[in-house]
C-alpha cells in the first residue's frame, strides 16, 4: 500500500489498475487492503479525478462509472472465501458516502452502500448471509426477507447510529438503513437501487 500510494497521494492510474487486478484475482484479500482501495476511490473523488484519469463533475458525487468501480472492489475483496463485508470496508464506504452526501449520487452507489452495510451488520449478529456475488449484485433483492435477522445488539446499534449521525442529518439511503434495522422494512432493494416506500 505504501509503495502504491507514494506518501499520502492518490495512487496513479497504473497503480490502481494493479491494485484492482490483485483484488479480483487473489484467493483472499485482507480487510485493510479492501478499505485502502475504497479510500483510494474517495481520494480520487476528492480531487475529482478517477484512477482511470477521467474527470469527474465539479460537484463531489458518485457517477455510474465510479459506482461500478467501487462495486468491483467490494465484490472482489471476498476472494475465494465467503467472508461477509467487513467493518473496515463499511467504514471506508461510509467515508466515501459522507464525502458525496451533498451531491447527486448515482442510484447504483446507493444500492451498493445499502446492501453492503446490511450484509455486514446481519453477519455481525451471527446470521447467515448470501455470498457477496449474490447479495451485492445490482438486481439482487437482498436484504429482503432478512428482517428477523436484522435485529441488532447494543454494540451494532451504537456503531450504526454513530456513523449515520457523524456528519449530521441522515441521507435518504441512511434513513432507509435506519428503517430496515428498526424493524420497518420500508427500505427495499428494487431493480438496481433501494427504494423508500411512501408512508
Amino acid at each position: 500500500m505504501a509503495a502504491l500510494r507514494k506518501g499520502w497521494h492518490t495512487v496513479t492510474a497504473g497503480g490502481f489498475a494493479i491494485l484492482l487486478r490483485l483484488i479480483e484475482s487473489a484467493q483472499d484479500v485482507p480487510p485493510q487492503l479492501a478499505a485502502f482501495a475504497i479510500r483510494q476511490v474517495r481520494s480520487a473523488v476528492l480531487v475529482r479525478r478517477l484512477p482511470t484519469s477521467i474527470r469527474l463533475p465539479f460537484h463531489r458525487s458518485i457517477d455510474s462509472e465510479t459506482a461500478a468501480l467501487v462495486r468491483r472492489v467490494v465484490l472482489g475483496c471476498a476472494g475465494l472465501s465467503r467472508r461477509a463485508v467487513t467493518r473496515e470496508e463499511v467504514d471506508a464506504l461510509f467515508d466515501l458516502h459522507d464525502l458525496t452526501a451533498a451531491g447527486a449520487n448515482d442510484t447504483d452507489f446507493d444500492d451498493l452502500f445499502f446492501k453492503a452495510v446490511a450484509h455486514h451488520l446481519i453477519a455481525e449478529t451471527g446470521h447467515h448471509v448470501p455470498s457477496r456475488s449474490m447479495a451485492l449484485a445490482r438486481l439482487s433483492e437482498f436484504p429482503r426477507g432478512k428482517g428477523q435477522a436484522a435485529r441488532l445488539g447494543p454494540e451494532e446499534t451504537a456503531w450504526l447510529a454513530t456513523r449515520i449521525m457523524r456528519d449530521g442529518r441522515p441521507t435518504a439511503v441512511e434513513f432507509a438503513l435506519l428503517q430496515f434495522f428498526t424493524g420497518q422494512e420500508d427500505a427495499e432493494p428494487g431493480t438496481g437501487a433501494f427504494m423508500i416506500r411512501a408512508a
